[in-house]
């Protein structure tokens, strides 16, 4: 009995002490807010072209102002380099060619729509 009695007081002194050390912590520290939810970014389905050179993926990201979840292609070398923003849309996937890439992205009228991108130098999309 007096062993557990000593177990106690240890386990009661460790939490006191350690005690002020937590008061100190403010909530945004600790705990998930609104504010780092409305930060967060999302990188998904990546896609190697046919040829292995490129990838393309979606990037996705809180819209604040219009209070949803907006979304982007990017793409870069497989080696890491030349990474940039391809378009607004999400899901691609490649031509067997690796000529082209399907994906989705708002369109006219109001809707989730299938649209083609051509992967040479200007890159004209059509619906």
């Amino acid at each position: 009995m007096h062993k557990l009695l000593r177990c106690s007081f240890v386990v009661c002194a460790a939490a006191v002490v350690a005690w002020p050390a937590r008061a100190q912590e403010t909530a945004s520290d600790t705990l998930l807010t609104v504010d780092h939810y409305l930060d967060w970014e999302q990188v998904a389905d990546p896609q190697i072209a046919p040829d292995g050179s490129q990838i393309v993926y979606t990037r996705r990201w809180v819209n604040k102002i219009d209070d949803k979840w907006d979304s982007a292609l990017w793409i870069l070398s497989a080696d890491g380099s030349h990474h940039r923003f391809l378009v607004k849309g999400s899901d691609a996937r490649w031509s067997p060619d690796g000529t082209r890439i399907l994906y989705l992205a708002d369109g006219e009228p109001k809707g989730t729509q299938i649209f083609v991108r051509w992967m040479d130098a200007e890159g004209a999309s059509s619906r």
